[in-house]
């Protein structure tokens, strides 16, 4: 509205007859002309800093996304791991069964041992056996899941710094 009046004032006072010298030192114009160029710079730093803004809140958005699907991807690396190591274990307690029923078999069937009492004794002994071996493979095998647990967990943690500082550059 300002330069609208600026503009119908040059009019009426006929400045367009004058020349480019007479202009630049016209009051008015030069008001006008500050006044345009004022607005023009606030519109400009206002536009950058509506950029920087938008590209800033942009980026954050995309870590905050990026690191979802990093945390997804580890929780279903994780749960595949705790699935493999649950059948791990019911084939390694089907296989300690069968033993025990093949050790069981195997002293019944045994023609050396003639009376039940020996039979039942060398039963009893290959239980306790077995019984050890088991356990002992039990332990084996729940620390090497273990370590296999701690192993992912520390190349998660591992990825998840890395893909903080790779979004911090």
């Amino acid at each position: 509205v300002n330069n609208c009046m600026i503009i119908i004032k040059i009019k009426s006072r006929k400045i367009f007859e004058l020349s480019k010298a007479e202009l630049s030192r016209d009051p008015m114009v030069r008001r006008a002309v500050s006044e345009q160029t004022t607005q023009w710079t606030q519109l400009a730093e206002r536009q950058r800093r509506e950029e920087r803004d938008f590209v800033r809140t942009h980026l954050e958005e995309r870590r905050i996304y990026l690191r979802k699907l990093c945390v997804a991807a580890q929780t279903s690396q994780m749960k595949q791991l705790v699935a493999r190591h649950e059948r791990e274990i019911k084939e390694m307690n089907a296989k300690q069964a069968r033993s025990s029923v093949e050790s069981m078999r195997e002293v019944m069937n045994d023609k050396s041992l003639k009376t039940r009492q020996i039979k039942e004794g060398r039963l009893r002994e290959k239980q306790q056996n077995n019984t050890k071996k088991f356990m002992e493979e039990r332990k084996m095998a729940q620390i090497m899941q273990n370590r296999e647990k701690e192993k992912l967990k520390m190349i998660h943690n591992e990825q998840l710094e890395e893909l903080q500082k790779e979004m911090n550059m």
